[in-house]
This record gives structure tokens, sequence and C-alpha cells, in this order.
């Protein structure tokens, strides 16, 4: 049995595809299949369930040896890291992935000012490679809007998000302080595609409440989407951790109306590989996150119980 083969068993486990699994590990199916063929011979029992037309199927066996393969491959991978660690200093380092660009701002400039010889280098992914980036030690935590779910992932919510709409203050909304989005069918949307998810969230909310939402403008400039709303071209959904900056940023006043139904909120987390070994200056960066998150969270609530 050998580490690769290990290495490979466990992409495939993940996808249970064979293609996809051979594409993200950039070997030939032919070779991948022969891996695992050989994998599951030395073993003595076969690890996937396989039916003409289904492709492939993780059994039980297959279940049981994944947790104690993905335990063994971070356990090796880890102690390298750990002892380069020791001899040469701490690795200072740090690789992110974060869904939520407006947060980023407020991670790093607290952060960096108190430990500026560190080292984040960050990337902006969609859930699927948040995972795979985790589970290939290419980023030590994923700060996101959804989620990541997959074996051995551990994910702390960190900010319980509601969701506002922001209006113009010429808007015949901004006389509301809440409205049912349910009376919105007619108005139109400006979309701030800048935080990945967020549209999938706000369009389920739409759809909930029996429209399609039309759609006038989406993009990822939050300084355009801003200027159009003030400018009364349309309204847009905006998250609470994003008001204070956005009230900020526009010249002329607009207003956050709060959504009756359906229920508009979102949670904002980390994740991170469980027993996977962060050096000291990622564990740093990541206990950062938790505090300032928490913190955000808190300060998000109280706004809310005294607009109340």
């Amino acid at each position: 049995m050998e580490v690769s083969q290990l290495k490979y068993f466990l992409v495939v486990a993940r996808t249970e595809h064979m293609t996809q699994a051979a594409e993200l590990l950039h070997i030939s199916q032919p070779s991948l299949s022969n891996s695992i063929s050989r994998l599951e011979q030395s073993l003595g029992h076969s690890l996937f369930d396989r039916e003409e037309g289904k492709g492939i199927k993780l059994n039980e066996f297959g279940r049981i040896f994944t947790r104690r393969a993905s335990r063994a491959i971070t356990e090796l991978e880890d102690s390298v890291r750990e002892m380069n660690e020791l001899a040469f200093g701490n690795e200072h380092r740090i690789h992110i992935s974060i869904s939520i660009p407006d947060l980023l701002s407020d991670l790093l400039n607290t952060y960096l000012e108190a430990y500026p010889n560190d080292f984040i280098h960050q990337v902006f992914q969609s859930n699927h490679q948040m995972l795979e980036g985790l589970y290939q030690k290419e980023i030590d935590m994923a700060i996101s809007w959804i989620p990541p779910t997959g074996i051995d992932i551990k994910w702390i919510p960190l900010i319980d998000d509601e969701i506002f709409l922001l209006v113009s203050s010429d808007s015949w909304l901004a006389a509301h302080q809440s409205v049912p989005l349910n009376l919105l069918e007619n108005e139109k949307f400006i979309i701030n595609t800048s935080t990945l998810g967020f549209q999938e969230t706000t369009d389920a909310l739409c759809m909930k409440s029996g429209f399609k939402p039309n759609v006038i403008f989406q993009g990822t400039d939050s300084q355009a989407v801003g200027e159009l709303v003030s400018k009364n071209q349309g309204i847009t959904f905006i998250p609470a951790h994003s008001l204070k900056k956005t009230e900020k940023m526009m010249a002329k006043p607009m207003k956050a109306v709060k959504i009756d139904s359906p229920y508009a909120r979102h949670t904002i987390g980390i994740a991170t590989l469980k027993d996977h070994y962060l050096t000291v200056s990622a564990m740093r960066f990541y206990n950062h996150t938790v505090e300032l998150l928490r913190e955000m969270d808190s300060e998000l609530n109280f706004r809310s119980h005294r607009k109340c």
C-alpha cells in the first residue's frame, strides 16, 4: 500500500466519480482506476459499490477506510510541516479562502498591525474549490457564507447575518421600517454578486415569496450597485455586516428596510480540516478571525435589538 494510493482513494471517495477525481488529480482515468483496484486487492475488500450505468458509490468498507486513511495522510503531512517549523522557525505564510470580500479589510487591518512579519495569501473561491483547497492543504482555513460540508471538515458559525433591503431615500419603501417581500414583485432589483452564494440565497427568498426578481443590473462592483440604488434606479439586498460600510461609502443617504417575511438570515463561518496542523501564524490568524467576527455578530445583534 502506497501513500499515493491513499491520496488517490480519498479524492475518489469524496467525489464518487472516477472521471472527476482523475481531473482533480491530473492523472488519466485508467491509471486512477488501476490504482484503486490494486488498493482494494491489497486490502481484500471492495471499497465501492459499482453498478452498470450508475457509476460508483462508497460502501461501508469504504467509509471505514476513508476515516482512517484521511487521518493517516493528515498526520503524515502535518508531521512534516511541524518538523519544518521546529527546524526553521515559524512559517509566516497564511493561506486563506474567503467568499465575502467586504470582510477582508476588517480582518487584515488589526492583524497586520500586530504581526507585520506575517504574509497572508488570499484566494476567492467557490464552495467546491474551498473544499478541495482544504483537503489538498492548499489553504489553512475558509471563511464563507455557505458552510463547506464534507468528510472531516470543521465548521464554526460566527455571524448570524440578517438580510435587509437597501433603498434610496426617494423610494416609496423608505417610508417603511419593514415590508414582506411579496409586495416587491414589481420592483427593479440591482444585485451585488461579489459574495459567492448570496444571490442564490436572495433568489430563493424571492421564490418563497412567489416571484422571480426583475434584475436590471448584476455585478461585483459594490460602489456601482450603491450608486444605482442611491439614484433610485432599483433596490438591492444587503447583509447586515455590510450596512455601515456602504452607508459611509455613499454620498446620498439610503435606508435599510427590514424583511418581515420570509425568514431572511444567513450564517457566516469559518471552516478548517479536522486535526490538520496549523502553524503558529495560521493558528493566530484563525483565533483572530473567530474573535473579530464574534465581536461583529454581537454588535450587529445589539444594533438590531436597539432598532426594535
